[in-house]
């Protein structure tokens, strides 16, 4: 499942936007981000392809760079079809967290320069990605996002602990102990798996919120 959708302008930061979705998939797992330009085929229905992305998406990084803002004013004015309006808007509406990603000299939006319906963009807290810092930048992204958690990567560290708890118990316990020693391995794993099952749920949850 998508857990990350990227709202951008191909005019204003196209080409962060593949940066950043090369450098997010890279940490978080293929298939993990929805960038329109990779993802919709052709011959894809455009807007059934973002409806669908967005639905499934946990958080959703709107970029804003130096004309965003000026774009957004221009196309509400003149009534034009804005995708990344439509997109933005729907983020919104959804309990999703909605992160604006500041690049190069972007200012933070102001309420009263938006839409209604994208008011409450600038309510959000907002991260800035600068060039100049960019691996450490998307570093810090990747921690406020919250990577994901590999199931099977559990399943093996279960599986090394059971054994090496099973032959613990084996050499270190005389034999008319092994029974007590199994009800206590018992409980070490259930607690493990209960640890381990709480940070997955948070990892999915997406980090903090």
């Amino acid at each position: 499942m998508t857990r990350v959708f990227i709202s951008y302008r191909r005019g204003d930061t196209g080409p962060e936007a593949g940066r950043l979705a090369d450098a997010l998939q890279q940490r978080l797992g293929k298939g993990a981000v929805f960038r329109d330009l990779a993802a919709i085929h052709p011959g894809d229905d455009f807007e059934t392809a973002l409806a669908e992305a967005l639905g499934q998406c946990r958080q959703a990084l709107v970029l804003i760079g130096p004309g965003w803002v000026a774009e957004v004013q221009r196309r509400a004015a003149e009534s034009e079809k804005d995708f990344v309006h439509m997109e933005v808007a729907a983020a919104l509406g959804r309990p999703v967290r909605v992160i604006p990603v500041l690049l190069r000299e972007a200012a933070v939006p102001r309420a009263e320069d938006l839409p209604p319906d994208l008011a409450a963009l600038a309510r959000r807290q907002v991260f800035r990605l600068r060039d100049e810092a960019w691996e450490a930048d998307v570093d810090r992204l990747v921690a406020a996002l919250g990577r994901p958690y590999r199931w099977a990567l559990l399943a093996v560290r279960a599986g090394a602990a059971l054994a090496l708890s099973v032959l613990a118990v084996r050499f270190a316990l005389p034999e008319a102990s092994i029974g007590e020693g199994r009800l206590i391995l018992g409980g070490l794993l259930l607690a493990y798996g209960a640890g381990e099952g709480a940070w997955a749920w948070r990892s999915r949850r997406g980090g903090r919120d």
